[in-house]
């Protein structure tokens, strides 16, 4: 967003605050076990992005009991962004697969 972004019931300018102090990014193997995404996360982060670019759906969840069953499917190339401060845990099928992802605060 930008400073300049209308409330369009409003027609008033909006301040929009979505600039970033700090940003780290890494790759992050995901096995047939849960595993942290990333292995340390960033202190204060307010924003994660995650791309599968592997050849693997890797499902996602918000604790280590996340399941192929029960988490959410990242599909091959797709991309997930959420405004979070919790843990992402990632899991595969079988194999491996790599993630590459990007925090923000």
């Amino acid at each position: 967003g930008t400073a300049n972004e209308l409330d369009q019931a409003a027609g008033k300018r909006l301040p929009v605050a979505n600039v970033w102090t700090a940003s780290t990014y890494g790759t992050r193997t995901i096995a047939s076990t849960a595993t942290v995404i990333p292995a340390s996360a960033q202190s204060g982060r307010q924003k994660l992005v995650i791309r599968n670019i592997g050849a693997s759906t890797v499902y996602l969840g918000w604790d280590s009991s996340v399941a192929t069953t029960t988490g959410m499917p990242l599909g091959p190339n797709e991309v997930f962004s959420e405004f979070c401060d919790h843990a992402v845990y990632g899991i595969v099928a079988s194999g491996t697969c790599e993630v590459r992802y990007s925090e923000h605060k």
